[in-house]
């Protein structure tokens, strides 16, 4: 891969400022680790600063807000990523977009044809490709901006639990429009994230979601069938194993609203109403099946 310069017009698109709300706290799940940032060094599953990221980008038509999305990647100052793109036949320049930023950075870029059912079966086949090997693993959009600092941000907190027990990172986030220009912010959660919480309830956007690869392992052997919103599932399924969470009340990205979205930031009453007639309808029944014959952890 090439380590030329990003384009002056990319640069020009990107946002680099994100725009927060007085900072607050996160929440962790009860009894997890500590919320003040005070987890001993001892406690640390790696070394952030060698800690590998595997970015796994759903794309499909994508074109119009795609380079300020990998442009926020450039940006990040945790610079240990590879990014994995499952593209659903995109027909406008979005495959071309992605090769040339391959072509142009030096950390590892993969294109891969996705399984054209929709944007969760995307997501879902990048979680289970084989090929894809990180020390943890982040959901991404096509449309956002991250934050400078979402990958360190994340890692300071899930690197702070064994590497061996399911653990997941999600934030607020901050809301733009199509043209990039605030327009407010996600929801914030006041409770501690809990599998009580997460039957009536998705805390966070799985574009903020940064999780480790024991997470990975059990999102991996969810049916993809009756998945139609991974963020949720994500969130269901590690808290009912008894995993640690870590939401961030500061958020980690830019998101943007648009005509596109699958169901928006869900702070409006339409949105959280629709989520939950979801769940009333049974779409997770596959997912509800499987956990029993998962080994709940010990919570730390």
């Amino acid at each position: 891969m090439g380590s030329s310069a990003v384009p002056q017009s990319f640069k020009r698109e990107f946002h680099s400022e994100c725009h927060f709300p007085s900072p607050g706290r996160f929440v962790g799940l009860p009894k997890a680790v500590p919320t003040d940032g005070s987890a001993p060094l001892s406690t640390l599953a790696t070394n952030a600063s060698r800690a590998h990221v595997a970015i796994l980008l759903a794309v499909k038509d994508g074109a119009r807000f795609l380079p300020e999305q990998l442009e926020s990647y450039v940006q990040q100052t945790h610079r240990d990523w590879s990014l994995h793109v499952s593209d659903d036949a995109s027909k406008d320049r979005t495959i071309e977009l992605v090769q040339d930023f391959a072509r142009r950075v030096s950390n590892s870029v993969t294109l891969r044809s996705g399984p054209s059912a929709g944007p969760n079966s995307n997501f879902l086949s990048l979680l289970r490709d084989t090929s894809i090997e990180a020390d943890y693993f982040a959901f991404s959009d096509q449309d956002d901006v991250w934050c400078p600092d979402k990958l360190e941000r994340a890692l300071d907190l899930v690197r702070t639990v064994p590497g061996d027990h399911p653990t997941l990172y999600g934030s607020r986030t901050e809301l733009i429009d199509r043209e990039g220009c605030h327009s407010g912010y996600s929801m914030e959660f006041k409770k501690p994230p809990s599998f009580r919480n997460a039957l009536v309830q998705s805390i966070a956007g799985g574009n903020t979601m940064v999780f480790n690869r024991a997470a990975r392992e059990l999102l991996k052997r969810v049916a993809d069938g009756n998945v139609i919103i991974h963020d949720w599932m994500t969130y269901i399924v590690i808290s009912a194993v008894g995993g640690t969470i870590f939401y961030d009340k500061r958020p980690s990205l830019r998101y943007r609203q648009h005509e596109n979205n699958l169901v928006g930031a869900n702070i409006s009453l339409r949105a959280r109403l629709r989520r939950v007639r979801m769940l009333l309808k049974g779409q997770w029944q596959e997912w509800n099946s499987m956990l029993p014959g998962i080994r709940t952890p010990t919570v730390l």
